[in-house]
């Protein structure tokens, strides 16, 4: 409100775009309390009708917290839990159900656990709390129009929570609360939230380690596990300061970004690599959908050597990355002009102090995310193309694309055998296919990075 004040009274004239996003940002966060208030009053209700004294304190309680957060600040963890979870069924009013992540929990949250702690909390009562915000956390699974089940068919909304690691001064930042987390994750094996555990060799504990490795075994699926050397490393390739980076939190299935402060965007793009590669060794042309790619590939008739094959898959990928980046471009306009998002903006560090909705650029970082789908295929199909059409000479291009026509079945079985056992199939320990995988990382890379970005400033990353 006193930014919107401030340019009122400074300019009559211009930067209506800004005035109109702080009005909106108010309109928004006022009816986030609105929302708050009325579940308050409804647990007071309830509270009247309560069939004993334990559920009538309960409502009382529930109807306590609501009336105070988040309008204010929270001081217990249970007020803190409420006002997490308010805003996010908020912020899901305004926006798709999915990957909407809350970030590093154990560091939000310890500040209200240690206050709760010093006036009598025991662990178990802090492990209960936080068990009924991972259960709200898994009771719901996001409707998907009929065009979107092609692409996410059953899948959850991806809801990450980040714990352990360093924090931004690079110390130990495991404490208590992750491990009330982990145990809580390892009670209830739940689908949702996405548990991602930071570690950080030498400066985070042996012993939290091996609890990872606990759980992890008990659940049988979580948490993952992320290195932070590699991690906050990537980061502060794409600009991201060296604290910001410490203090990363992963986005819905594995994206790390600096908790926040970043609109990342992350899964913009599903890059289909497998239908490069089918494209190259076809003219161009889509086997299954007939549909015309780069018109000027070599036919893989004429392809006399495996840098031929390379520059041709090179040419089908640069003209696809180039239609998908167009397009995601047209769309981010398009969501700019008609769905703004002032409550996903109010939350988001540097967009009150830019004036400017998440979706123009106003983050503190931006970026959209391409997915590279079937990259390890791929890698897979260049090293057998190499090593048994252009080294040893097992079969050419034409055996090979009548192969896979035929599904490779019949007279083509010995040929997907010698393809199947060749050791340099997935091969950590083959320098060709290590050769090709640095090769097709660094070529996504730079042509992603090098594409405009419709919010400025904004780059393009591979995932």
């Amino acid at each position: 409100e006193a930014r919107e004040k401030q340019l009122r009274l400074g300019n009559s004239g211009g930067h209506q775009e800004e005035k109109d996003f702080y009005q909106a940002v108010q309109l928004s966060l006022s009816g986030i309390i609105a929302y708050a208030e009325k579940l308050s009053l409804k647990a007071a209700a309830a509270a009247h009708n309560a069939p004993n004294d334990q559920r009538r304190d309960e409502l009382l309680e529930m109807s306590r917290i609501c009336a105070k957060v988040p309008a204010d600040k929270p001081d217990t963890l249970h007020e803190a839990l409420n006002a997490v979870w308010i805003c996010k069924v908020a912020l899901h009013q305004e926006n798709t159900n999915a990957a909407l992540s809350p970030g590093r929990l154990d560091q939000i949250l310890y500040p209200f656990y240690l206050h709760d702690v010093q006036s009598g909390m025991t662990p178990a009562q802090a492990a209960e709390l936080v068990g009924c915000f991972w259960l709200k956390m898994a009771d719901h699974v996001p409707m998907s129009p009929q065009t979107a089940e092609q692409l996410f068919g059953g899948a959850g909304s991806n809801q990450a929570v980040t714990l352990g690691g360093i924090d931004m001064q690079g110390n130990d930042a495991v404490n208590d609360l992750t491990y009330i987390m982990l145990k809580v994750t390892e009670l209830l094996k739940l689908r949702a939230p996405n548990v991602n555990a930071r570690y950080y060799p030498d400066i985070n504990p042996r012993a939290y380690l091996d609890r990872l490795c606990e759980v992890n075994i008990s659940t049988q699926a979580t948490p993952c596990f992320h290195n932070d050397l590699s991690v906050i490393e990537a980061l502060q390739g794409q600009g991201v300061s060296l604290e910001h980076a410490r203090d990363y939190a992963v986005v819905g299935c594995v994206e790390p970004v600096s908790a926040g402060r970043t609109f990342g965007h992350t899964g913009s793009i599903l890059m289909n690599l497998t239908a490069a590669l089918e494209m190259a060794l076809n003219g161009g042309i889509h086997p299954l959908t007939q549909e015309l790619g780069d018109p000027n590939i070599l036919p893989a008739a004429q392809m006399h050597s495996f840098q031929d094959f390379k520059d041709a898959l090179e040419a089908q990928l640069s003209w696809l990355i180039d239609q998908a980046v167009t397009m995601n471009n047209l769309l981010g306009c398009t969501h700019q002009k008609l769905h703004p998002t002032p409550m996903l903006s109010a939350m988001t560090e540097g967009c009150l102090d830019h004036g400017k909705n998440v979706i123009c650029g106003g983050a503190t970082y931006n970026s959209s995310g391409a997915a590279m789908i079937g990259l390890a295929d791929m890698v897979d199909s260049m090293t057998a193309i190499e090593k048994f059409v252009f080294n040893q000479g097992s079969f050419t291009m034409d055996h090979l694309l009548a192969a896979i026509q035929h599904n490779w079945d019949g007279v083509y079985r010995p040929l997907r055998t010698l393809v199947q056992s060749s050791s340099d199939r997935f091969g950590a320990n083959s320098p060709m296919a290590q050769a090709n995988a640095r090769w097709l990382m660094d070529f996504l890379h730079e042509a992603f990075q090098s594409k405009p970005h419709y919010r400025p400033g904004a780059k393009y990353t591979v995932g």
